[in-house]
């Protein structure tokens, strides 16, 4: 009895006891860029209440919408969509795939009919998007609807998980040995960065450091030099000529670039709009002022806008949809 006490001793301790004490430490996993880094919800885990919002990426079927949303991450779950449109705007929501010269052809295949194109994409990923020529059109189904609750979705499997002793080793280590870093990882890995001011721009506990993703870094940011955009040239030539572009800034511009930085981007992206005749929306002052305005504009523990951001976000964008609905129909357009 004896030895097959001290037999399950160590095995009770190493296998339940520690992980299980480790994993209540660090907190499950709720953001992206805490599961990228391997970093403690603990530490990065928003603390002020959000608001719940409701996910809608389509209120049509694809030969009845007459909007077109097509975007990346801030897009799929259709959160700001749902801010955006009311009932009586027939809308539905891609992802990205890309928008090439055979997109006319595209839209046909898939029964596509839409009065107004909307392009959402991350700044990281304007060049690659906007000014990149392509062949072959994709577009990719969003989310289903959804109800993202209030509080963040935790991962309940990370002890079993494939990277869950990571994640509980990281944290542990962090939180052994916080402070600015960097953690390699997928989409360039993150980096722990002090923010000014960070403790009213953010609710969680090591609020002097926030997480950024290392593609904002990596990856081109706004050219402000070139224009002409092969994938307006598909839209215009596939017949659709309302085109909205909405381009989100990265996490890194809003809290680590100055101002005049914000200005010079969006200065950049009204003479895009010019060039090629399209609508812009240039976000970059807005959330410039936003970030000081809205604590957790972004989630500290995450690459992506807030419930409350998401909402903020949706609610200008359809005000000025609506507003240019009511400027086109005036002009008889």
């Amino acid at each position: 009895m004896k030895l097959l006490f001290r037999f399950f001793l160590p095995v009770l301790l190493l296998g339940i006891v520690i992980p299980v004490a480790t994993m209540a430490l660090v907190q499950p996993i709720a953001g992206d860029l805490t599961r990228v880094g391997f970093l403690p919800e603990r530490a990065f885990g928003w603390n002020a209440p959000q608001p719940p919002v409701l996910g809608s990426p389509g209120n049509a079927a694809s030969n009845e919408a007459e909007i077109l949303v097509v975007g990346d991450s801030f897009s799929w779950t259709g959160k700001w969509q749902h801010s955006a449109f009311n009932r009586k705007q027939r809308y539905i929501s891609y992802g990205f795939g890309d928008i090439c010269a055979d997109f006319g052809a595209y839209l046909q295949k898939k029964g596509l009919r839409p009065e107004t194109v909307v392009i959402e994409v991350v700044e990281r990923m304007f060049e690659q998007r906007l000014l990149s020529p392509c062949s072959n059109s994709e577009l990719r189904p969003a989310l289903s609807n959804m109800s993202a609750p209030t509080l963040p979705r935790r991962d309940t499997n990370l002890l079993t998980g494939a990277f869950g002793a990571k994640y509980a080793i990281g944290g542990a280590l962090y939180l052994a040995r916080p402070g600015p870093q960097y953690r390699a990882g997928n989409g360039g890995g993150v980096h722990v960065r002090a923010v000014a001011d960070g403790c009213r721009r953010f609710s969680h506990s090591d609020c002097d450091n926030a997480l950024f993703l290392g593609d904002d870094d990596n990856l081109p940011s706004l050219p402000l030099s070139r224009f002409d955009s092969p994938m307006v040239a598909a839209l215009n030539a596939a017949g659709i000529h309302n085109i909205v572009i909405v381009v989100i800034p990265n996490k890194t511009s809003v809290y680590l670039r100055s101002e005049k930085q914000a200005r010079d981007a969006d200065a950049y992206l009204t003479e895009f709009g010019v060039r090629n005749r399209v609508r812009t929306v240039p976000l970059n002052t807005l959330f410039y002022a936003f970030k000081d305005r809205y604590r957790d504009f972004y989630f500290g523990n995450d690459s992506h806008l807030s419930n409350e951001g998401m909402i903020v976000l949706g609610r200008h964008l359809g005000e000025l949809l609506r507003s240019q609905a009511i400027t086109s129909a005036e002009n008889g357009q």
